[in-house]
This record gives structure tokens, sequence and C-alpha cells, in this order.
């Protein structure tokens, strides 16, 4: 983006997503979506251009603009045909060998997705070659369900079996081509 959508009250977010989405047309397809975080959201519905895009109401030094809701935000974009925000807050706990947690995102703060789909992607699984072995004392099975991988692994003589229990799953973003980050933070 041109200006810090977060923190610089000059920012108008609003005319640079006009601009995408005309750009978008020109190539023939339209943004439906913009996904992003909620700090980032909160940060834009604060925004005076925003305001006076959902409002309508021209802006002095002296003017006082109510806050503005993500639906109404919404219900603007949606009129004028451009993309809609689409919260989306995906926080994992990483535990370290010591035992202390931190929040983990896969969001890099300040990016905004636009998407020709509401559906960004899909988890794409996969199996390892680890555990499946083929000999002649020797069997193996790979149960896939979903998107927990348990594959079990045993020896004839002497008796043993080994269990491994693993998540594979990796986000795969639909129509790449068609889809626009938009690093908003500088």
């Amino acid at each position: 983006s041109a200006k810090d959508w977060a923190s610089d009250p000059t920012a108008d977010p609003i005319a640079e997503i006009e601009a995408w989405q005309e750009e978008a047309g020109d190539l023939g397809y339209r943004y439906s979506t913009m996904t992003l975080e909620s700090k980032l959201l909160n940060k834009i519905l604060k925004n005076i251009n925003v305001k006076m895009f959902v409002l309508g109401v021209p802006v002095s030094e002296s003017t006082v603009l109510p806050s503005v809701t993500l639906e109404q935000v919404n219900a603007e974009l949606n009129s004028k045909g451009l993309p809609t925000f689409k919260v989306w807050n995906s926080v994992v706990q990483k535990e370290d060998k010591t035992g202390t947690r931190s929040a983990l995102t896969g969001w890099e703060p300040g990016n905004v997705t636009f998407s020709i789909s509401p559906i960004l992607g899909a988890t794409k699984h996969t199996l390892s070659d680890e555990f499946t072995i083929k000999t002649g004392l020797e069997m193996s099975k790979a149960v896939r369900d979903e998107f927990i991988l348990i594959k079990t692994w045993g020896t004839e003589d002497p008796q043993i079996l080994s269990t491994k229990g693993t998540a594979f799953a990796i986000p795969a973003l639909n129509n790449v081509k068609k889809t626009l980050i938009v690093k908003t933070k500088k």
C-alpha cells in the first residue's frame, strides 16, 4: 500500500482498494474478499477516510465522526462492487523444550489477502515415506483420517510394533495467480 493503513491518518484504504479492484477488472476477474487479522481491521475501522466512505459525511478539522462497524463497512463496500473484509484470527500455542508457551500465527501482521473467492484455499495432506517398509519379514500400514496420519510398522521376529501419529498438512492457496497480498504496514 502507499501508506501504512494502521498508523498513518492520511492513508486512504478505500481508494487503494478501488484501484486494485479496477486493476483486477482489467485482467478479467474481480476480488470478492479481503482477509486480514482483527488487529489490523480494528485500526482500519478507525481510519477517517473509511469512516467518511461509510457515513458519507464530509470532514473538516472540527468534525467528529462516530465509530463504524465491520458490517457497515462491508455493506458499503458490497454496494460499490468492492471486496468485503473477512477476519481470520489463526493462532496456535507453540511450546518449547522448557515448557514455555508462545502464540504463533501464520499471518504476517499487516498483510491483507485479496481473493476472488471467499475460500482462500485448502489443506493438502501428504504421506511420508518413513515407516513404509516392504520387505519379506516386515510389514507396514498407513491410515489417513482427515489430517491425522497413523502409521504402524512391525517385524515378525522378534515381534516389534511401532506406531506413529503425525499431522502432515500443508495449506495451499487457491487461484494463486488471481490472489493479491498487500503489505499495509511500512
